[in-house]
């Protein structure tokens, strides 16, 4: 369930800031986010998401600071919990 904080947030159309591994990483509103995204997300592509929704400049940072499988899912987990979305619902 999304928190008050995130739904002003996304009702506000504002960036999403939050730290993985000591780095700080901007999540863009959905509202922003290009067609490749939904696409990506549509096909199960969550690289290629990650990359249309974060950028080739923070995708880059993505997988300095995630060198495997476990990792990645614990950057999604972390941005997910950011937005105030629970990722098990």
């Amino acid at each position: 369930m999304p928190t008050k904080k995130t739904l002003k947030t996304e009702a506000l159309n504002k960036e999403i800031v939050f730290t993985f591994k000591d780095e700080e990483f901007v999540l863009p509103p959905h509202t922003t986010w290009p067609l490749d995204a939904l696409e990506a997300y549509e096909e199960g592509k969550i690289l290629k998401l990650l990359k249309a929704v974060f950028g080739d400049e923070q995708y880059g940072r993505i997988k300095n600071v995630c060198a495997n499988w476990p990792e990645l899912n614990e950057f999604v987990v972390a941005a997910f919990q950011a937005a105030g979305v629970d990722p098990k619902d």
